[in-house]
C-alpha cells in the first residue's frame, strides 16, 4: 500500500477480539463448516495454522489487533490511521460516520440511511436432535402427514423450529481464557491507538 499510495488514509473497525473469535466461529457453525465446540477449536487452532488451515478457523491470531495495526504505524503517519471500535458503530453509527467523512476528507454534511440494522447472531438449534427430526424425513411424520394439512404441518413446524433455536452466548471460561490470551496485546494496542480498551479485558 505504501508504495502504490504513500497518502493513502487507512480505517480499522476493532471488536472485543474475545466476542470477534465467537461471532467468527458462530459464522462457520452456521455455515456447518466448524465440526468442533468453541473450547476445542480454540484448543486445536495451533495444529489447524501449522497444517495451513485457511485464516478464517485462525480464531484468536486474528484478534491479536496490535501485532496486525504496528506494520501500518510504522510506515504510515498517525495522521493517515483511523482506528474505532465496534462500539462506536453500534452506539453512535451516525457520530462515527460523520467523523469518518471528516477524516477522508469527505462531504460531512452528507447524511446516510442507517436505518438497516446490522445483522443479529445467528440463532442455532438447542436440541440438535429436535432439529434432525424436523428438518429430515421420519416415520412419525409420514404418519401424520396426512391427518394434518400442510399449511398447519407448515406453521407448527417452523414455531417449533424457532422455540428450538437461540443466540448462543460465549462461556464466561472461555472468555476468561481468551482474555488472558490477548491481555499483553490489547495493553499495547490501547497505548498504540489512544483508546481505553479496559472493557475488553472484563470477563
Amino acid at each position: 500500500i505504501k508504495y502504490y499510495i504513500p497518502k493513502a488514509k487507512l480505517i480499522a473497525i476493532l471488536r472485543d477480539p474475545a466476542e470477534r473469535a465467537y461471532s467468527n466461529y458462530l459464522h462457520l457453525i452456521k455455515q456447518e463448516r466448524e465440526p468442533l465446540d468453541f473450547a476445542e477449536a480454540l484448543a486445536q487452532e495451533e495444529e489447524r495454522i501449522k497444517n495451513n488451515w485457511w485464516s478464517f478457523w485462525h480464531y484468536k491470531h486474528q484478534g491479536l489487533y496490535y501485532v496486525q495495526l504496528k506494520r501500518y504505524y510504522e510506515e504510515f503517519e498517525k495522521s493517515q490511521i483511523k482506528v474505532y471500535l465496534y462500539e462506536d458503530l453500534k452506539n453512535n453509527s451516525l457520530g462515527m460516520l460523520k467523523d469518518m467523512f471528516g477524516f477522508l476528507e469527505i462531504d460531512d454534511t452528507f447524511t446516510p440511511d442507517i436505518s438497516e440494522k446490522v445483522r443479529q447472531a445467528p440463532r442455532l438449534p438447542k436440541n440438535k436432535a429436535l432439529e434432525s427430526f424436523l428438518s429430515q424425513p421420519h416415520p412419525v411424520k409420514s404418519i401424520l402427514s396426512p391427518l394434518v394439512p400442510t399449511s398447519l404441518s407448515d406453521k407448527l413446524v417452523n414455531k417449533i423450529r424457532y422455540l428450538n433455536r437461540g443466540k448462543p452466548k460465549l462461556s464466561p471460561a472461555v472468555r476468561k481464557q481468551l482474555i488472558e490470551f490477548y491481555r499483553e496485546d490489547i495493553l499495547q494496542l490501547q497505548d498504540l491507538i489512544g483508546r481505553d480498551l479496559s472493557q475488553w479485558l472484563k470477563c
